[in-house]
């Protein structure tokens, strides 16, 4: 009994550590599940369920073995063992924190959560509106109506309309907008789907009020409030980043002036400043350097050619010691930042030198702050390092040297030489394109007659409008060109005239052959670097295949694809 017991409790045991999944699971890898949440993180939901079936298992696949790819990395401590991944990593950290400085010190001072809600409530909102547009000779300069001509007719308009007149009808008399002047309707929309002055009147209608005449860069618009309707949205937090960007547009300038303030601000505070006069000096020396170097390599790298300089003082000064020019050059080496190959002018010089610093000590500002990481940040982080990490590891892992013998290259040839390395035959043809049959027919017979007429009316009378330059001459074609013609043509005997007219297009063809090149065959010899960049590939294509399907059988991989309603065969 103590020994059934046992059996019993450790294949208790073995059924909890193979429990089924959840319903929402979609991969296994080994004794991690990952479900359709986590596919949907890094692609779109809304996008993938309009898809065809083909591509959802494609995308799904895709992403199996981006994770699969991943999991591997992390169990062989992948980060920690590359120093080029570290050093990515390292130099996306600095961006990606003086990023989120800027974005917590000027774009959260501007954009800020007020407004957000604000908008957010906003484009919960459609409004279904009317409108008469007028314009004036501001806006249509061949117009004879003045801008106060508009304003006053608008007037007039609006008062019609508030004593009960149709507003369609007066859309149908007076409105100059042709898309809605039937009716004057536009239908339902949203925010930020008219220009901006009319949707702030729009929006602040009541339904059924008509509006004062409300100026944009399209005329006068006398605007009526039909309806309004609440429309169903994600919650605020998902929809934060999507209100953010759409409000950069739109608070631009301050954002401008912001950056610039803050810019100015740092560089008082740390004493930087660029010596304008040694960087022209600098941009002069380097123009020289180039003329007299014209073979030097050098002139297009830029850090190298800095130090190939020499100037009489500083280009600038930091935290009050100078610049020299070798220090920037060294300095420029280590970011991520580039000069231009041909940067020998201030506008290219001044800025990159400018940014080097500057990201320097937004980095310096950010450390000093009280600013914290948030967790999208930190998400972002992670999603890079995993994106990275996987990128480099399965280069590294699928990177296998392959060898193309002598004897594969002359296979492929062999097995391919009629299919791919043919040279297909040529004829040099000339036509006469006619597009009335009847007249198309009499003269063909005449040409039959007599031969020799075939060059004369074939360049006086073809109709062909693309044969301007040379009228009725193919020059030499192949059998896949100018459809049936060129079919015909290469089965045709030199300087013989085809019996028959061609259908071609709207018209008819007469054609008449010079001369022929018969097919042939390209040289082994001169295609066999083509030959062996094919076969190198498709060696690597199946060399990661079978890599991919060992770490497949390695880690049991297994999609759930009723997860998704797919039967997969």
């Amino acid at each position: 009994m103590r020994k059934i017991l046992i059996v019993t409790i450790i294949a208790l045991l073995i059924l909890g550590c193979a429990k089924k999944p959840d319903t929402d699971t979609l991969l296994k890898l080994g004794n991690k599940y990952y479900s359709l949440l986590d596919f949907f993180e890094t692609n779109s939901k809304n996008q993938f369920v309009k898809i065809p079936e083909e591509n959802k298992i494609k995308q799904i696949e895709t992403w199996a073995e981006n994770q699969l790819m991943l999991k591997a990395a992390e169990d062989k401590d992948y980060f920690n063992k590359n120093d080029k991944i570290k050093e990515e990593m390292e130099k996306y950290r600095k961006q990606a924190d003086i990023k989120y400085y800027l974005d917590r010190a000027i774009l959260d001072s501007i954009i800020t959560e007020e407004i957000l809600v604000e908008n957010y409530e906003k484009q919960a909102v459609e409004v279904n509106a009317s409108h008469i547009l007028l314009w004036h000779n501001g806006i249509k300069p061949k117009m004879q109506r003045t801008k106060q001509e508009a304003l006053d007719l608008a007037q007039v308009i609006i008062e019609k309309a508030e004593a009960g007149e149709d507003f369609a009808a007066l859309s149908k008399k007076y409105s100059e907008d042709e898309g809605s002047k039937e009716t004057g309707s536009l239908g339902y929309f949203g925010p930020g789907k008219m220009v901006k002055a009319f949707e702030d009147v729009a929006f602040s209608l009541n339904e059924g009020e008509i509006s004062n005449p409300v100026e944009s860069q399209f005329g006068i618009h006398i605007i009526k409030l039909i309806d309004k309707r609440k429309k169903p949205q994600k919650p605020f937090e998902e929809e934060r980043k999507n209100l953010t960007n759409k409000l950069i547009a739109q608070f631009r300038p301050q954002l401008q002036s912001s950056y610039k303030a803050k810019v100015d601000e740092i560089k008082n505070k740390y004493d930087f400043e660029i010596n304008q006069e040694m960087v022209d000096t600098l941009i002069v020396t380097a123009e020289k350097y180039k003329k007299a170097n014209p073979t030097n390599q050098n002139i297009y790298v830029d850090s190298n050619l800095l130090n190939e300089l020499t100037i009489p003082n500083a280009i600038g000064k930091f935290e009050g010691k100078e610049i020299s020019l070798q220090e920037f050059a060294t300095k420029l080496k280590t970011t991520h930042m580039q000069l231009p190959p041909s940067f020998i002018n201030t506008k290219y010089f001044v800025p990159v030198m400018e940014n080097v610093y500057m990201s320097e000590l937004f980095l310096k500002e950010f450390k000093e702050s009280s600013i914290q990481y948030d967790d999208e940040y930190d998400r972002d982080f992670e999603n890079y390092k995993r994106r990275i990490m996987t990128q480099e590891f399965k280069k590294e892992l699928l990177n296998t040297e392959s060898e193309v013998s002598e004897a594969e290259i002359k296979k492929y040839y062999d097995d391919n030489k009629d299919e791919r390395y043919k040279i297909p035959s040529r004829a040099e043809t000339r036509e006469i394109f006619l597009y009335d049959s009847t007249e198309a027919a009499k003269l063909l017979e005449d040409v039959l007659e007599d031969p020799e007429k075939f060059d004369s009316f074939s360049e006086q009378l073809t109709q062909r409008y693309n044969q301007k330059e040379k009228p009725g001459h193919f020059g030499n074609i192949t059998p896949k060109q100018y459809g049936q013609i060129g079919v015909i043509a290469n089965q045709m005997e030199p300087n013989t005239i085809h019996p028959e007219l061609i259908k071609a297009g709207k018209g008819w063809s007469m054609v008449k052959v010079y001369s022929k090149t018969e097919s042939s065959l390209k040289e082994l010899e001169k295609v066999k670097e083509s030959i062996k960049r094919v076969l190198l590939q498709q060696k690597k294509t199946e060399n990661e295949k079978a890599m991919m399907q060992k770490l497949k059988n390695q880690y049991k991989m297994k999609i759930y694809w009723d997860c998704v309603n797919i039967e997969k065969k």
